[in-house]
């Protein structure tokens, strides 16, 4: 009889283990799933050369869609009707000369200009004001990006192995340094509040900064290099703009590519040059440089 129970006991056991395993890994698929985002619409900026950038202010809903080799910034709202622009500066006038990359920023935008090693807050009408308030090194090149906790700022350093954090009073809080290797090779910047990833477009590497160090992962999944050119998170996605594959390129946190749409004979429409993406609530919006347009994309979780 004994020997009949603890046959019984081990079965029960085993069987509990085997669920377990089982519904672990029904779990981890879950959370990492997503159905191949949709293209909802597209916004056209016909006066553009080309589209390079695109943020969004949710709150406002607005779209700033960046022409950034002629420095026009265009404000579009969410129905595709054009609010204003916001141009780079004039001769003899005040604002900025050139743009890296663009970050909405309270009812405002950020822009990078490394021409003039600066960063302008610029808000529609008014004269763009300089954001950075402490003295940088002369060899200081704002490069991408991103906003963080409690209104700050991260702005990665083109010239040197720098990514500085600055207060909303645009003073240094504080500096992170990375790989020398990848200097000038960091294509975008997030930040999800407790940890900072830099995404490389020179060797498809994601930098990963946790308290006071950092780790990296390689993007991987399919023969050949990738070259993300803007990334941003969603449901715990990395997603990324490639525009050497026109598609944007989705991978769970440990570099494994696991979807991707834009470019398929079957999607319902096809990238042309994706350069920039934002999530904006549950919708992914890509700057397409040659469409001069801003797509959108409707993730379901």
């Amino acid at each position: 009889m004994e020997k009949v129970e603890s046959v019984i006991l081990i079965a029960v056991v085993l069987s509990i283990f085997v669920f377990s395993i089982v519904l672990y890994a029904f779990i981890s698929q879950s959370s990492n799933s997503l159905s191949t985002p949709s293209f909802v619409k597209k916004i056209v900026f016909k006066e553009a050369q080309s589209i390079d950038l695109v943020s969004c202010n949710q709150e406002k809903g607005l779209i700033y869609a960046c022409d950034a080799e002629n420095g026009v910034i265009y404000i579009s709202d969410l129905k595709g009707n054009l609010v204003g622009r916001i141009r780079k500066r004039e001769y003899g006038k005040e604002g900025f000369l050139s743009v890296k990359d663009i970050t909405s920023y309270e009812n405002g935008i950020l822009v990078s200009d490394p021409s003039q090693r600066q960063v302008f807050f610029c808000l529609q009408g008014k004269t763009p004001v300089e954001f950075i308030e402490t003295t940088m090194s002369v060899l200081f090149r704002p490069g991408v990006l991103t906003t963080g906790d409690y209104m700050s700022v991260y702005v990665v350093d083109d010239a040197r192995p720098y990514v500085y954090r600055f207060g909303p009073d645009g003073r240094l809080i504080e500096s992170k340094v990375y790989d020398t290797s990848l200097k000038g090779g960091i294509s975008s910047i997030q930040s999800n509040g407790k940890k900072l990833y830099l995404i490389s477009n020179k060797t498809a590497e994601v930098l990963v900064f946790d308290a006071k160090k950092y780790s990296k992962f390689k993007l991987k999944g399919r023969k050949g290099d990738y070259y993300p050119f803007s990334a941003g998170f969603f449901d715990d996605l990395l997603v990324a703009a490639d525009p050497f594959y026109q598609e944007v390129i989705l991978f769970n946190m440990k570099g494994k590519e696991v979807a991707s749409f834009g470019y398929s004979v079957s999607a319902e429409r096809k990238m042309d040059l994706p350069v920039d993406l934002e999530v904006c609530g549950d919708t992914i919006l890509v700057a397409e440089k040659k469409e001069r347009s801003v797509s959108f994309w409707k993730a379901t979780p």
